[in-house]
């Protein structure tokens, strides 16, 4: 049955990035309306709730993997800096894509219609 799930999930396809955006997004402006100037001075604990059921841990990887994408040289920056420089730049750029994520729902619906709901087994195991 594993295997059959794993090959079922293989064919299954998601918007990739819509979420993963919205996410980013929120913390952007979490962390911009705050005005912490020093990273020492944020409760990871706090902003777990900008995200649901999360650990803080997920919060600061998630934060640190944005700064290394989308700042330049981020070490030469104070956290103020960084997080004036994601709050100008990179926010916009985030928000032009989940927008273009979200303008699609007739795409998605018509997706969803065209599903198929049920599948031979020759198919799905095809190279055995």
């Amino acid at each position: 049955m594993t295997i059959l799930k794993k090959r079922m999930a293989e064919a299954t396809e998601q918007s990739p990035g819509c979420d993963s955006s919205a996410s980013t997004i929120r913390l952007i402006r979490t962390l911009y309306e705050l005005e912490i100037e020093d990273a020492a001075d944020i409760n990871w604990e706090d902003l777990t709730k900008v995200f649901g059921d999360v650990t803080p841990h997920y919060v600061q990887t998630k934060f640190h993997r944005l700064k290394t994408k989308w700042v330049p040289r981020w070490q030469a920056y104070s956290f103020g800096e960084i997080i004036d420089f994601l709050y100008e730049k990179a926010l916009p750029q985030l928000e032009e894509k989940l927008q273009l994520h979200t303008d699609e729902p007739e795409r998605e619906m018509e997706d969803v219609s065209n599903q198929q709901e049920s599948f031979l087994l020759s198919k799905i195991f095809s190279d055995i």
